[in-house]
């Protein structure tokens, strides 16, 4: 490999800037960090040779163990929103790439869990320090300096620190870590938090968009402490006036019925009749498309309630949900 005489140079460059005063130069080290460790990763599955590929993994390993406790340190203590958004976003294209590597860095997976903890509880540095102490810690370069103001920064945060979840619990769960249902039952019920008061639309759809992916990626015994809860946030916001909020309730209640397994069979009559309430007036194919895939799940779960299926169904003039139906019936003949 042409780089690796000139790795660990490389590696000290990236962190000597990470700790830049120039905004700029902090984010591209940021962003380069993250490159690194992608790429010195994907050359453990391109590399055959037994001894080579094991050389890579280790140095792979020590690149994750050295660069993203800088990463969560950005994070926890920039003065940066954007900044810190960009170590967020990198974390989670390592993430997306790693996997199930992470399982043997739980340490840093904690630390990561913890980070995105801070973000959406807005206990992380740039969330709290006012516009003058920004300003004067960025070294001139305010993070306000593209035209956007602090709020857009701060959505943009907690979106960015919301995606995580979803990639953390899929390598939690597969690795059944030990820390992670503790960490879950803090953080689900404050995400749930935000959509008291009237919430936003943008809060209404960040939060259920987010906490459905997360389900999706749990397992039955891990979704059980918080089905109630998530089964009747799920159902309540399927009749909401956002399409967006619709679509991602509709899902999570799709991916919530596949996860419960049996759990969920004595809400499914109910669950029918409001999807079968909402495709009346839906005309959103996005929606539309949710509504079928939750249907299959639930089919999956139980095919003996097609017949309950088709009897609730049957006045939908809908083409996809005709067909869906129609399939059903010739696998059960077959």
């Amino acid at each position: 490999v042409a780089v690796w005489p000139y790795l660990k140079d490389i590696i000290e460059h990236i962190k000597n800037m990470l700790e830049f005063p120039n905004l700029q130069c902090s984010q591209n080290a940021v962003t380069a960090a993250g490159n690194l460790i992608i790429s010195i990763h994907k050359m453990t599955t391109q590399t055959q040779i037994t001894h080579e590929k094991q050389l890579v993994q280790d140095e792979s390993d020590r690149l994750l163990a050295d660069l993203i406790p800088n990463l969560c340190i950005i994070i926890n203590t920039s003065a940066s929103r954007s900044l810190a958004q960009i170590a967020l976003d990198t974390i989670k294209n390592i993430l997306e790439e790693v996997k199930l590597d992470m399982l043997k860095h739980i340490t840093l997976l904690e630390k990561i869990a913890h980070c995105v903890q801070k973000v959406l509880a807005y206990k992380t540095k740039c969330q709290q320090e006012s516009d003058d102490e920004n300003d004067e810690n960025a070294g001139g370069d305010s993070r306000e300096q593209d035209g956007r103001d602090d709020a857009e920064y701060d959505a943009m945060l907690i979106s960015t620190g919301g995606d995580l979840l979803p990639v953390l619990t899929s390598i939690a769960c597969t690795g059944k870590v030990q820390f992670f249902p503790g960490y879950l039952s803090s953080i689900i019920p404050k995400l749930q938090k935000r959509l008291r008061h009237q919430a936003s639309v943008s809060d209404r759809s960040f939060v259920i968009g987010v906490l459905a992916e997360t389900v999706q990626n749990m397992n039955e015994i891990l979704v059980t402490p918080y089905l109630q809860s998530l089964f009747t946030m799920f159902y309540q916001y399927l009749l909401d006036d956002d399409e967006e909020v619709r679509t991602n309730a509709c899902f999570g209640m799709g991916v919530l019925c596949a996860v419960a397994n049996q759990q969920l069979l004595s809400q499914y009559e109910t669950i029918l009749n409001r999807l079968s309430q909402v495709l009346i007036k839906e005309t959103n194919l996005r929606m539309i498309d949710n509504i079928c895939s939750c249907l299959c799940r639930m089919i999956v779960v139980n095919q003996k309630l097609v017949n309950s299926f088709r009897k609730i169904f049957t006045m939908q003039n809908n083409q996809t949900i005709i067909c869906v139906l129609g399939d059903l019936k010739i696998n059960e003949e077959t």
